[in-house]
């Protein structure tokens, strides 16, 4: 959750920007100024004083104020962002949230039993007919040609009238992969 900020501190982080706003800008001003050749060769800059330059305006930043890891090695530069890391994290919560209630338990056993080899042995009832109802909406789910829940009898196996589709298997691989059911303990990919 993001705090609000004091009035004070929004005052000092606007008069921040506005100065590495105007740095920037008279920074870029006199680079491309440079680079087109409208500043005599006597009164140009060397590339010392670019480099100097161009660390003053990126230590000035805001974006360097919130540099979590800078790192010069033989492979290169890393560097990584506080913010970013964050909301990256926060992303993750917030998918993992989806994912692990975008369907409910039993709809969530159902794509996993019709993912399994095997036969998926059901008995119908309309909670069940509303799980399937909803799974083939969201397009996890589909019934073999010529079948569906008008030709199911009351009891029999599901794989004889619907299969899991590629949207679905993604689905499953994608809860896995987030990890959003690590606290259910599992045997066969199937809750128990």
């Amino acid at each position: 959750m993001v705090e609000p900020e004091s009035s004070q501190d929004a005052g000092v982080s606007a008069r921040s920007v506005i100065v590495t706003l105007g740095l920037t800008i008279v920074g870029l001003a006199y680079l491309v100024a440079q680079t087109l050749g409208l500043i005599e060769v006597r009164n140009r800059v060397g590339w010392v004083e670019v480099a100097i330059f161009a660390v003053i305006l990126v230590a000035n930043s805001p974006l360097f104020n919130r540099l979590e890891e800078l790192a010069v090695s033989t492979q290169g530069v890393t560097f990584r962002v506080q913010k970013q890391v964050q909301q990256l994290k926060t992303d993750v919560t917030e998918l993992q949230f989806l994912f692990k209630y975008f369907v409910n338990r039993w709809e969530l056993l159902h794509l996993q039993k019709l993912n399994l080899p095997g036969p998926f042995d059901y008995e119908m009832s309309p909670d069940f007919e509303g799980e399937l109802r909803h799974l083939r909406a969201l397009g996890f789910i589909d019934n073999i040609s010529g079948r569906g829940l008008r030709s199911m009898p009351p009891s029999g196996n599901l794989k004889d009238h619907f299969f899991i589709t590629e949207h679905g298997v993604e689905y499953l691989n994608l809860r896995a992969k987030l990890k959003v059911d690590a606290e259910t303990r599992t045997t066969a990919g199937v809750p128990t």
